[in-house]
């Protein structure tokens, strides 16, 4: 065999050995190994691909015109010179038996030895056509001494029933020692199934024979073009390897001016491409298969369906099968091969063939398949159409239906080159055109720039009397409300980029979704309505009304996930997260973050249907499809709404980490000098006060951190969150200097950010017994509240967070009947819903009080409340906020058998192991390392044995276990047994 290593393109010789002289009246060339006529390179892939097909009984060569499949072949057998080998040439002439069998006989005598070749010669006088021959053939066969392998090329033009009958026979009855080589543009029509299943046949394909990047360039140079890399990759993926059109591109090459020789030229609507593919591929088809081709070729890719809404005809998917099945350069593509595509320089070809001969059928063509695509929910595929079609009225009406659910999911890349080569007086014509491209520009982050856009789409439309107005109907006035529930959107996400949201942005949105639900907004339509939604949600956000935003987003929660705008579905269900979160509603919280998904970057989902036929163009997404790639990783509000809960669960290591991971590192790790290093004891993380670099970095953060550039930047309360765990943690004086860096750094969102601030400060002030001093704070912010934080203001009165600090302020100076009074509006059933983290705190006030005061039976009352409303959420903080008075409620006044026992002895023992306050916060990567010693001593702490017991059962002196001890009370940062134990179960320790 020749070497199958070599990657010289050296070229196969043309003759392995002078062929024997034939008998008078039969074709050379019949029986003959072609002989080319041009460069043919060798192959060692396919050669090794061949050989190792020959193993079994059938190999079939199946591919389309111009693939070299007879090259191939003879050049195989010429490199494998080992190989007997007989070669028919067959052709639609042929099919006649005894023709065909002087062939097959005559290749094998010339194939064998003298020998085998007497064999062969018995059948000689045999009646070639007669029924019974094939049976003969086959003891002839078995007879040879040495296995043979028979090609029949162009095997596809075989169809007489009496030849097709005789190599039935051969196949089922077959010798071990014949080989049959079957090639041609299609299947013979040959029972083949049965050998495949059974590993008797091997197939090779169009896809097979294509010519690899490095065989496309050693074929070009071996016809002498002279293409750098760039020039070769170009042509051979608009090849697609097809051997043919290699040489024809050579052959093009060659007739361009020396100076102006550049492969990209090379295209399907040249004068030698367009002859050779009329000559053998479109010219053999029935004139409806040609028309179906010319009609088809403006897609890609097309199938049944979308060829039937262009062809007006009902047989597409039929006739692609056939043309798939006929290697007529058509390929069936993606999983079930419903899609077809064309080989680029045959839809080149049809293309130019189109536009000369019915020039006036293309635009109504591209229209056809606008609203076919359209309909299928592939917008892409429709806007494509429609612009090449240059109908703008229909590229705005599919805009207009579609669109919103394109920009929305930031699917819109492909779309905007499109838009942007629609002339500027026709965009301006056009309203939907125009929001639009006012998408555009804010998907980009340029309020500004959408500034003319949105203008020209508000100009179009009617008064605000017309819109939709009660009484009145029809689809004009559904279509302009329809249009003023986008302009609506397009301005408040413009608003809210630009960070200056004023109340008549979010009362016009809410006065328009008010309006839509008299409407008669479509069903389909409703998407529109949930985008609204979600942007006014967003606008409360911004102005930190957030009871006004979670409502604005559960009304926009079912619509968005309805009409597929998946990427704000996913933003509203992490904003409700974290509203929930904040609220205290924590199985809410975690339902919406579980709803999507683990992680914004899960698995893919299923594949929907989509079509009439449930066909989807490969890489093309549907109404309804939750598509990879525009899902966002996981995200500043998801993390935050972790963290909280983790926070309000007293999980503080967790909720540490989350929002350690929402700011980021802000220098090098690694760098031994950061002054921020996590893991240098020395450093400023360990010595008591807060690390300057992470609330510093708060500022910077927020933006890059936030998924939307149109969301507030919620990176300015990540200081107050890391505060509130520094305060639980003991270290108050780096909770302080958090809070100080946080307020600093505060931009936008100030004012909310200083009230949570100004919130934790008086609760700061309390714990620190500086009860004056939080009264005082809280005088200002009574003065000045907003509905930032803790529900509703107004009427009321201040927010129910404010009451509940004024309450718990004013139980640590002693005023019991004082802290009584005032959390009594957030016990009001009359009052607007609450927070269940105010609820709950209120009720703890009010238990306190009561017991102070000497109403055992009231106080009761208020705490089973309390417990009720908290076990559902799995409130722990709240309980360990409102002081250690609650534990002796929880000890005295709740039975340990009564209906909330489990979640109260939960609740025991995190008051057992919480920090005492003046604990140093020590960050969850900082080990406490003890001896094996201190560690056994240490397991006898809760333990009812004393000092001289554990010395005895250790086998160690008094005095030993006294020094452990002390060594134990200075790595905990104790100074008692009760600390040591609570300390030590906080950071794992003790289990």
């Amino acid at each position: 065999m020749g070497d199958v290593g070599s990657s010289a393109p050296s070229l196969i010789p043309h003759a392995r050995r002078p062929p024997p002289s034939a008998p008078q009246g039969f074709l050379d060339a019949k029986v003959t190994l072609p002989v080319p006529t041009v460069p043919v390179l060798p192959r060692p892939r396919l050669f090794a691909a061949l050989t190792a097909a020959a193993e079994r009984r059938v190999t079939v060569v199946n591919a389309s015109a111009g693939t070299g499949k007879t090259m191939l072949l003879a050049s195989w057998l010429r490199w494998s010179v080992n190989q007997r080998a007989a070669w028919v040439s067959f052709d639609s002439g042929d099919n006649e038996p005894k023709f065909f069998w002087a062939y097959v006989v005559e290749s094998l005598r010339r194939a064998c030895d003298a020998e085998d070749a007497a064999v062969l010669a018995d059948l000689g006088g045999a009646d070639l056509g007669a029924e019974e021959f094939p049976r003969r053939f086959l003891d002839a066969v078995g007879r040879l001494r040495e296995p043979v392998v028979l090609i029949v090329d162009q095997a596809h033009e075989i169809t007489d029933w009496r030849l097709l009958a005789g190599l039935e026979t051969v196949l089922r009855h077959g010798p071990a020692g014949l080989r049959l080589v079957f090639a041609g543009r299609g299947q013979p029509a040959l029972p083949l199934a049965r050998l495949r299943v059974a590993g008797e046949l091997a197939d090779l394909g169009s896809a097979d024979l294509a010519c690899t990047r490095e065989e496309a360039r050693d074929l070009l140079a071996a016809y002498g073009v002279q293409a750098d890399d760039a020039q070769v990759s170009r042509v051979w993926r608009r090849t697609e390897g097809w051997t043919t059109g290699l040489r024809l591109a050579a052959l093009w090459w060659h007739a361009q001016p020396a100076s102006d020789r550049d492969l990209a030229g090379f295209t399907g609507d040249e004068p030698l491409v367009a002859g050779y593919l009329d000559d053998e591929i479109l010219r053999p088809q029935p004139p409806l298969v040609r028309e179906f081709l010319l009609a088809t070729c403006l897609v890609e890719p097309v199938c049944g369906d979308l060829a039937d809404a262009m062809t007006g005809e009902r047989d597409g998917a039929r006739t692609l099968e056939e043309l798939d099945r006929d290697n007529a350069l058509v390929n069936g593509v993606g999983a079930g091969r419903v899609w077809f595509a064309y080989a680029p320089l045959l839809r080149e070809f049809l293309t130019y063939r189109l536009r000369r001969e019915r020039p006036a059928r293309e635009p109504d063509l591209r229209c056809s398949a606008a609203r076919w695509y359209a309909n299928a929910g592939m917008v892409a595929g429709a806007v494509r159409c429609a612009v090449a079609a240059r109908d703008w009225a229909l590229t705005g009406e599919i805009l207009g239906r579609h669109g919103n659910r394109v920009f929305a999911n930031g699917e819109g890349a492909e779309l905007e080159p499109l838009l942007a080569s629609i002339p500027a007086q026709d965009v301006a014509a056009h309203a939907d055109l125009a929001a639009a491209c006012a998408h555009v520009r804010l998907n980009a982050g340029d309020p500004d720039g959408a500034e003319a856009l949105l203008r020209l789409a508000e100009e179009a439309r009617p008064a605000d009397g017309a819109e939709g107005a009660d009484g009145a109907d029809g689809p004009d006035v559904r279509q302009a409300f329809v249009r003023l529930l986008r302009t609506a959107q397009l301005r408040l996400r413009q608003a809210c980029l630009r960070g200056r949201i004023t109340p008549p942005d979010v009362v016009r949105g809410r006065e328009i979704l008010d309006r839509a639900r008299t409407a008669g907004v479509a069903a389909d339509r409703q998407a529109d309505v949930g985008a609204l939604a979600y942007w006014v949600g967003v606008a409360e956000l911004w102005r930190g009304a957030l009871p006004e935003a979670k409502e604005a987003f559960g009304h926009a929660l079912g619509r968005l996930t309805a009409g597929g705008l998946h990427r704000w579905e996913w933003r509203t269900r992490d904003w409700l997260a974290l509203l929930n979160a904040l609220e205290g509603r924590l199985a809410a919280a975690e339902e919406a973050l579980h709803a999507a998904g683990p992680d914004h970057d899960a698995e893919r989902p299923p594949e929907p249907d989509a079509g009439p036929a449930g066909e989807r163009v490969p890489g093309e997404r549907v109404p309804g499809e939750r598509a990879p790639g525009i899902r966002p990783g996981p995200s500043l509000v998801r993390n935050l709404a972790s963290a909280a809960i983790e926070l309000e669960r007293d999980r503080l290591d967790q909720a540490w980490a989350l929002l350690e991971h929402s700011t980021g590192p802000a220098s090098d790790p690694t760098d031994p000098t950061d002054p921020t290093d996590p893991t240098d004891p020395t450093g400023p993380a360990h010595d008591g006060h807060a690390a300057a670099g992470p609330a510093d970095r708060i500022g910077l953060r927020s933006s890059a951190a936030a998924d939307d550039p149109a969301d507030p930047p919620l990176g300015d309360l990540l200081g107050v969150l890391r505060a509130r765990i520094l305060f639980h943690r003991g270290d108050l004086g780096a909770a302080r200097t958090e809070l100080a860096a946080t307020r600093d750094a505060a931009g936008r969102l100030h004012p909310v950010v200083d009230q949570a601030a100004t919130l934790l400060e008086v609760e700061i002030s309390t714990h620190e017994g500086a009860t004056e001093r939080a009264t005082e704070i809280l005088a200002g912010l009574r003065a000045g509240s907003a509905p930032a934080t803790g529900g509703p203001a107004g009427p009321a009165g201040p927010p129910t967070a404010v009451l509940v600090a004024e309450g718990r302020t004013l139980l640590a100076a002693g005023d019991s009947a004082g802290a009584l009074a005032a959390v009594a509006p957030c016990l009001d059933a009359d009052r607007s819903p609450a927070r269940p983290l105010d609820t709950v705190g209120a009720l703890l006030v009010a238990a306190t009080a009561q017991r102070r005061l000497g109403a055992q039976a009231p106080a009761g009352e208020y705490l089973e409340r309390a417990l009720a409303l908290a076990e559902r959420d799995y409130l722990v903080r709240v309980f360990l906020d409102a002081g250690r008075g609650v534990r002796a409620l929880l000890t005295v006044v709740v039975a340990p058998e009564g209906r909330h026992a489990a979640f109260r002895s939960a609740l025991l023992h995190r008051f057992d192991v919480a920090p005492a306050a003046g604990w140093k916060a020590k960050p969850a990567e900082q080990a406490i390392r003890l001896t094996a010693s201190e560690r056994a001593v240490l397991r006898y702490l809760p333990s009812h044995l004393t000092n001289e017991e554990i010395a005895q059962d250790l086998c160690l002196s008094v005095n030993t276990v006294k020094s452990h001890l002390r060594t134990l009370y200075r790595k905990l940062g104790v100074t008692s047994r009760r600390e040591a134990i609570a300390r030590a179960l906080q950071i794992d320790l003790l289990r």
